[in-house]
């Protein structure tokens, strides 16, 4: 099955994506010295509950796989209408490459747009929970939160029928990407800013204002929130980080774990009291 050799390929490529992530964190690590020589306490404690997910999440991992394996079998089972498969046969690797990243950061945009949704900020809201953000924040984000992207992405690179080296490349890629947006930088990249995301650029989603909330999604392309709406530059960062007007804490591992599962509830006794009082 083309899903499962899609995940497969995926799953081979797990080694590279953690030595991905180590090399980001030496990246962010040497980058820190255009900060104090000596991170401050809120620095490194947000650092550290960004690493704390990383571990809680790479031991859920399975669980996470499952979810992911089941989207794959009932995806597989409604047999629906893809791409021909031959379609990409003749094309160079790195035009395949090339493929898939603008395809993964189309599905990560209609992803994270979703996230901030009211249904998926709960998950979101931990990622945006940083009130320091540097190359480590890329590491906090709820397990779900994979599991969400793997759906988009896997629904949608499945249909296209790309190969699963390809995909997995892209992953690699879009991962490095990600790290890359974080970093504690006022970078921009002049004209090929419609391409290519900055820091400056993904600096400005992690404002904790309403005004800001639910723009410049993309992860690589920003030409995507130009085509639908939600770009914006206003020049420098300026503005707290985080989700504090949100409620969400940032040094509170376990309620942060929690959260999701607590907004949720909060949102089905709210429906359940929105029926009730019909009812009446």
């Amino acid at each position: 099955m083309e899903l499962l050799e899609l995940y497969r390929g995926m799953l081979e490529f797990r080694v590279l994506w953690i030595a991905a992530f180590c090399t980001g964190f030496v990246v962010a690590g040497a980058l820190w010295l255009q900060r104090p020589l000596v991170p401050g306490r809120s620095t490194l404690r947000n650092a550290g509950i960004s690493l704390a997910f990383y571990v809680t999440n790479f031991l859920a991992a399975p669980a996470a796989a499952v979810i992911n394996l089941g989207v794959i079998v009932a995806w597989t089972w409604a047999d629906l209408p893809r791409l021909p498969a031959d379609i990409w046969a003749g094309w160079h690797p790195a035009a395949l490459m090339v493929v898939a990243v603008v395809a993964g950061d189309f599905s990560v945009y209609w992803a994270h747009r979703w996230m901030h949704g009211r249904i998926g900020w709960p998950i979101h809201a931990i990622h945006h929970s940083d009130s320091d953000v540097n190359g480590f924040t890329t590491l906090r984000v709820h397990i779900l939160e994979p599991v969400v992207m793997r759906f988009f992405a896997l629904i949608f690179v499945a249909w296209m029928g790309l190969p699963p080296a390809a995909a997995a490349g892209a992953g690699l890629f879009l991962m490095l990407h990600n790290v890359y947006v974080h970093f504690d930088l006022d970078w921009t990249h002049g004209r090929l800013g419609w391409l290519i995301a900055s820091p400056r650029f993904h600096r400005w989603h992690h404002v904790d204002d309403p005004a800001i909330f639910g723009h410049n999604l993309a992860n690589v392309m920003p030409v995507w929130d130009m085509m639908f709406g939600t770009y914006i530059n206003p020049g420098p960062v300026r503005g707290k980080l985080g989700a504090a007007s949100s409620g969400v804490p940032d040094l509170d591992l376990g309620a942060l774990w929690l959260w999701p599962l607590r907004e949720w509830a909060a949102m089905l006794r709210q429906w359940r009291s929105g029926v009730a009082d019909t009812a009446r």
